[in-house]
């Protein structure tokens, strides 16, 4: 009975050896999945770490109480301070005027606010300062609430710098080039009226043809410090009761010489009735003359410049807006009417990519194996300046599908604005 009792301990004793090293292995290995979760983890923040530090901007993240709990090298270069020293200091620290910003944060960690943009002034560990932009958002905890925030700290100082140095081309271009292109029309013009002796007829042209040339050279010019007073919010119409009939021929009387040089034809023939709107007179006729000049530019030699002007409505339906993309006339009121102009050659023509973009500052078409007088940039994008302060619309139409398509058909360029308005 002993002996049999004996037996049944040791094989017990052999099942609990058996499970012990069952749990022994599982162990070895939870513990080695262990170490290479670990392992992974650390790789994985060392990797987001990396990422993190190799941006140039600031990237920091705060507590509830705006405590900084992170920042990348960007950061702690930008602002002086040791990686242990900035993570027990606020984010208010960084930054003068810190009472309009704490109450945005205080809204923004509550979960009141979402994100927060602004340029402010920051100061370093040695109260250095400079201009930072600054965006921020609320990080969200598991409830759906901010656990805190995160956010992209800039220096901004060389953009400011660049904004300066604009201001003080502006500036330049305002005093130092305006004024001596208007003394150089009131010469000219001294010399057109004959008030200096005589011309002959080739001396007349070549003096004319350099009175248009500084008439676009100042146009140019107002493009620009247009273009710079929109960005500004400075740009302001000075309106009247205007005839766009007469507004076109002054323009295409400005730019004759241009076209004869090249044997160009500019077909216009107004409507019996005037096509009158309340507009900036001088800001119109440079929009037309840099539709036309844009015109003359790409046209070939001996060809035919086409403008048409024509008043369009809902009155009979859509059937006269048949030409203006659906962009626009879902724009178009019942009841008013507008005037609708195209200028139209038979030039390359615009690529189908480039539609939007001829509208762009500084943007220029290159079409290969094609020499021609360029331009800057600005004649197209100050045309829908002026048309879209008007309440206009400006567009192009193109049958070019690329820049290699050929044969090229031309190009129309046309803009809507409202007519009579008051």
């Amino acid at each position: 009975m002993l002996k049999s009792r004996i037996m049944e301990l040791e094989e017990l004793l052999k099942i609990s050896e058996r499970k012990s090293d069952i749990l022994t292995n599982l162990l070895r290995e939870a513990s080695a999945e262990y170490d290479q979760a670990l392992a992974k983890i650390k790789v994985s923040e060392e990797k987001f770490r990396t990422i993190i530090d190799s941006v140039r901007a600031c990237i920091i993240t705060t507590e509830m109480d705006r405590t900084i709990s992170m920042i990348n090298k960007a950061g702690i270069n930008m602002f002086g301070y040791q990686d242990d020293e900035i993570l027990s200091r606020s984010i208010d620290d960084l930054f003068f005027d810190t009472q309009p910003k704490k109450a945005f944060l205080n809204d923004l960690i509550s979960g009141r606010g979402d994100t927060w943009h602004a340029e402010l002034v920051a100061v370093t560990a040695d109260n250095t300062v400079f201009p930072a932009q600054i965006s921020l958002s609320g990080i969200k905890g598991a409830l759906g609430k901010n656990v805190g925030s995160v956010g992209i700290i800039r220096d901004i100082s060389e953009e400011r710098e660049v904004r300066r140095m604009k201001e003080d081309l502006v500036g330049m271009i305002t005093h130092d080039m305006v004024n001596p292109i208007l003394s150089l029309q009131r010469s000219i013009q001294l010399v057109l009226e004959k008030s200096l002796g005589p011309l002959s007829g080739s001396q007349l042209e070549i003096m004319q043809l350099a009175l248009a040339t500084t008439h676009q050279l100042f146009d140019m010019t107002n493009n620009l410090l247009d273009i710079y007073r929109n960005e500004s919010g400075k740009f302001l119409l000075n309106q009247s009761k205007i005839d766009l009939h007469q507004i076109i021929q002054e323009s295409i009387s400005q730019l004759r010489f241009f076209a004869k040089d090249k044997k160009l034809t500019i077909a216009f023939e107004p409507t019996l009735l005037p096509l009158e709107l309340n507009g900036d007179q001088i800001r119109l006729m440079r929009a037309c003359a840099n539709l036309l000049d844009n015109a003359i530019r790409f046209s070939p030699q001996g060809t035919t410049i086409q403008v048409t002007s024509s008043i369009v409505d809902r009155s009979n339906g859509l059937s006269s807006l048949t030409t203006i993309p659906s962009l626009f006339t879902e724009k178009i009121l019942a009841g008013q009417s507008y005037i609708l102009t195209c200028v139209v050659d038979q030039g390359p023509g615009v690529p189908e990519k480039d539609k939007e973009a001829i509208f762009n500052k500084f943007f220029t078409i290159r079409v290969m194996g094609e020499t021609r007088r360029k331009g800057v940039g600005l004649g197209l994008a100050f045309c829908k300046l002026a048309i879209e302060a008007h309440q206009g619309a400006i567009w192009v139409d193109s049958s070019v599908e690329s820049e290699t398509t050929y044969p090229r058909q031309g190009c129309r360029i046309c803009f809507l604005l409202p007519a009579d308005r008051l």
